[in-house]
């Protein structure tokens, strides 16, 4: 079943299914398009959620997340202009507690100080990570252990001194 929601998760409206069960990675790229992808490797693509085509597959084993070249963070607060902190991708996106870890790949300025939170659907914290030194690397990739977390729509929001505050949304299943 494919829903979609239009402001930011906080409603979702049925609009179909893909043609294949059993889909494990979903993405939307940076022009709006949806990919959808199995663990074995099938690959379908759709404008609008209803109508989906198959699209030439990566060729892996064991297919575990899609990614677009599109930085999934936006801004909160005022400061828009900062290009020194942003979420680079969530995968994967869903994500199953099952599965046991999250990964977020983020960009900051060397040696700033980071902090990143996830939040719930009603923006209370359930999770923190120990603030992290980025020393001279500007891209990195953190582990997120999910046990004991309830299933829901997620915001992952990241700040560092300096630079304005950027979220993402995940979704957790059980």
């Amino acid at each position: 079943m494919f829903w979609v929601s239009t402001d930011g998760g906080a409603s979702w409206t049925w609009v179909g299914t893909t043609s294949q069960v059993g889909m494990s990675t979903m993405i939307q790229d940076g022009n709006g398009r949806f990919v959808a992808g199995t663990r074995a490797s099938a690959v379908t693509s759709s404008d609008d959620g209803e109508a989906w085509s198959w699209i030439d597959p990566p060729h892996q084993l064991n297919l575990v997340a899609l990614a677009t070249d599109v930085p999934l963070s936006s801004v909160d607060g005022e400061d828009q202009a900062s290009p020194t902190l942003a979420i680079a991708s969530v995968w994967p996106n869903p994500c199953w507690v099952s599965l046991g870890a999250m990964n977020l790949a983020i960009r900051a300025s060397p040696r700033s100080l980071v902090e990143v939170d996830l939040l719930d659907a009603e923006r209370r914290k359930v999770r923190r990570r120990v603030p992290e030194q980025m020393e001279g690397a500007q891209s990195v990739t953190l582990t997120w252990r999910l046990d004991r977390l309830r299933a829901g729509l997620c915001t992952i929001r990241v700040g560092a001194a300096g630079s304005a505050r950027r979220s993402g949304r995940v979704v957790i299943f059980p």
